[in-house]
């Protein structure tokens, strides 16, 4: 949304592999759409602590959850240091609770699937309206890490209880 891209000077790595699908979604979605951009999840996060005690389960799914999540958790301890901030879980467990939530603008939003290596991939935001295009997309501006923390909080005792 501001153009801090992870894997290219402007593209975030679901978005910049194929804007052209990303461009398919933002333009022909017919319910309501939200976009959880890379800088918002980058702005907090839990700390490793917090995760090493949730990831303590014995169960089938917690195991398989820390087998299938090791990789990304290591990129992840790397990328942020001090804090677990996996933006696939935080996509997901907003899909499950909108109410994590916490701020969001309606937008119009649009791909750039140019060539140029520098800008491919880059989401185009229109902030101000300049455009004067229905607003397509709800930007998810800020999240609360309380919500996301009790919600696998809860889903990880669960499957312990099973």
């Amino acid at each position: 949304m501001h153009c801090k891209g992870n894997v290219t000077v402007v593209g975030e790595f679901n978005i910049a592999t194929d804007p052209e699908a990303a461009a398919i979604v933002l333009e022909e979605a017919v319910v309501p759409t939200y976009v959880l951009p890379w800088e918002t999840c980058c702005q907090k996060g839990l700390d490793w602590d917090w995760h090493k005690r949730w990831m303590n389960g014995n169960s089938d799914a917690m195991k398989f959850l820390k087998a299938v999540t090791a990789h990304t958790c290591e990129m992840d301890r790397n990328a942020w240091g001090t804090l677990f901030c996996p933006p696939d879980l935080i996509a997901m467990a907003m899909a499950i609770d909108k109410s994590m939530i916490s701020k969001s603008q309606l937008c119009y939003c649009y791909m750039n699937c140019g060539t140029d290596p520098l800008t491919r991939g880059q989401l185009i935001v229109d902030w101000r309206g300049l455009l004067k295009r229905t607003a397509n997309i709800t930007i998810c501006l800020d999240w609360s890490t309380e919500r996301f923390k009790t919600l696998l909080e809860t889903m990880s005792a669960s499957y312990e209880s099973k």
